[in-house]
């Protein structure tokens, strides 16, 4: 069905694709600091968006399990009238994983 509302508004359907390329070159210059294993955009629910580095067959589970900690964080912040969650930062021995709001979306690097 959207293919067939793109091909009605190829300017719309251009202004997609272009959008999408700057996505997708914006994660590939965060995958390509030292130290980042990679970057993924995901939905507020885990569903992957974009990604750029990082093991292709886990990308769809740690943007899953991403959301999932995030909203975690966002109903416990909530629970203790501080307001949303704009960012949170898991820290662990071996590696740290920013997690950021954007409206809907989440940055995971």
């Amino acid at each position: 069905m959207a293919m067939a509302s793109e091909a009605a508004n190829p300017g719309r359907a251009t202004a997609i694709s272009k959008l999408q390329e700057a996505l997708q070159q914006t994660l590939r210059r965060l995958s390509d600091i030292r130290g980042v294993d990679g970057a993924i955009i995901a939905s507020r629910d885990g569903l992957l968006v974009a990604a750029s580095g990082g093991a292709s067959e886990r990308l769809e589970v740690e943007a899953a399990i991403a959301a999932a900690i995030f909203g975690a964080i966002d109903r416990a912040a909530a629970n203790i009238d501080i307001g949303p969650v704009r960012a949170a930062l898991v820290e662990t021995p071996t590696r740290s994983l920013p997690l950021l709001s954007l409206a809907e979306l989440l940055l995971i690097v």
